[in-house]
């Protein structure tokens, strides 16, 4: 069993070093990451003896990690949208010639 999946610290430290990961790498990815952690933090600190009692208390506190992650960095996106160059369309094709 992992108990330290149940430490509502585990997750605090995990998502505060996240976020001080998303300022050298940025990209939206590891704050959805630490959104998820926060979720999780709270969520063991309120239920944690109750998901450690459950059958498949590792694999559920696993499930609300990603899919709040998952939730965080789509509104994030979706908020802030995509950065000026991020993404490019292109109009030509180089395989066709030119006459």
């Amino acid at each position: 069993m992992l108990d330290i999946l149940f430490n509502p610290l585990f997750w605090l430290i995990l998502s505060i070093g996240l976020v001080v990961l998303e300022i050298f790498a940025p990209g939206y990815v590891f704050v959805g990451l630490a959104g998820g952690a926060s979720v999780c933090t709270f969520s063991t600190f309120f239920f944690g003896n109750v998901l450690r009692d459950a059958p498949a208390g590792e694999g559920i506190i696993l499930v609300l990690f990603a899919a709040f992650a998952l939730l965080h960095w789509y509104g994030l996106r979706k908020l802030l949208g995509v950065r000026q160059g991020q993404s490019k369309t292109f109009d030509h094709d180089i395989n066709e010639g030119d006459g």
